[in-house]
This record gives C-alpha cells, structure tokens and sequence, in this order.
C-alpha cells in the first residue's frame, strides 16, 4: 500500500509490516507450556497429563519460550501448588544455552514455591526449561485433575504469564 512504502510479508501465521525508514519496536512475549513424568513409575517421557498414585513423584517441565522481538530480562518464576500436591525440595534448575552456546544448568533455590526465584535472561526466539518435582500428597482425593500454576513475570511487567497445565489425576 501507499505505493510500496509499506511491504506485508507472511511469517507462517504472524505478518510482519515494514515501513521504509522505520525501525519497528521491540515487543517482549513468552508462551508457557507444563509437561511432566512419573518418576516412581520411571516414566521416560513428559506429556501435559497422566495418572498416578499417592505419594509417586513427577518431575514437571515448564517451557518457557521468547515468542517475541525483545529479550525476556528481570525474569521471575513461581511455582503454587493446589492442595493435593507437595513440592519436592532440592530438584529444581533451569536448563538454558548461554551466548557460547553451550548448553548450562542452573540449580534454583526452593524460594521457587515461595516468593519466586530470578532467572537468567531470554535471547529473542530461544526457549528455556524451567525443571521442579512434586509429589501426590498421601491424603489426596482421588479424582482430579491436581496442576500447578506456573507463573513467569519479564521485562519490567511487561511480560506477566501463567500455565496450569501438567496435569494428574489422581487413581
């Protein structure tokens, strides 16, 4: 349109307008995805529900991914547990690639549960693991489904996202 001094071009669902002369902003936005294992039953694969029994162990996997054009910095995580679950001390990391890339794992602290720990920033279209365990608490009801909240918080407020998904139900 305006004859050719805006050019639109399809990015495989997003369209992208550029404008001669014009340096576009740089917006932060991340997606949250939950994924998790049974570890007492020594399942090797994480998947978004499953089944388990009072007192199995899962390790949950929360993806978060830089789907926009800006670094995620000043990120925070927290982890809530429903009733129903307990948090497990002392197995949470962070698995990032840093600007080597080289592939690092960063031990977090169990401040994860309670005010949130920070995070190593975000390179635009990278993703990041963010790794914990629970465990189905022994006076669980049966049924479900029980699912954390996942919550990450970047770039000032600006980015401010929650995933309830890694979802058991309880047999």
């Amino acid at each position: 349109s305006n004859g050719g001094a805006v050019n639109i071009a399809d990015n495989g669902g997003r369209i992208t307008v550029v404008v001669p002369g014009v340096t576009p902003a740089s917006v932060a936005s991340a997606r949250l995805e939950t994924n998790l294992r049974n570890v007492t039953k020594g399942t090797p694969n994480y998947v978004s529900t499953t089944t388990g029994n009072r007192s199995d162990e899962f390790t949950f996997r929360v993806t978060i991914t830089n789907t926009g054009t800006a670094t995620l910095t000043g990120g925070a995580f927290k982890v809530q547990m429903p009733a129903g679950l307990e948090y497990v001390a002392n197995y949470s990391r962070f698995y990032y690639t840093d600007a080597q890339g080289v592939d690092q794992v960063l031990p977090l602290n169990d401040a994860i549960v309670s005010s949130g720990v920070n995070l190593p920033d975000v390179p635009v279209q990278y993703y990041t693991y963010v790794t914990y365990r629970a465990k189905i608490a022994s006076n669980a009801t049966a049924g479900g489904p029980y699912a954390p909240s996942n919550k990450f918080y970047s770039n000032g407020g600006a980015v401010n996202i929650a995933d309830n998904g890694g979802r058991i139900t309880v047999v």
